[in-house]
């Protein structure tokens, strides 16, 4: 059960990271400007 939610605990830090990561891309995108915005390929 210990390694169970160890486990859980790492996909859910793993997400929230991941998440923050497709947060500043996109602002960082939105920053800049960039009329290309289809042409970013998706991380998923």
């Amino acid at each position: 059960m210990e390694v169970f939610f160890y486990l859980f605990s790492t996909m859910t830090r793993f997400h929230i990271y991941s998440a923050y990561y497709l947060v500043i891309l996109f602002s960082f995108k939105n920053l800049c400007g960039d009329e290309n915005s289809e042409d970013w390929p998706l991380i998923f």
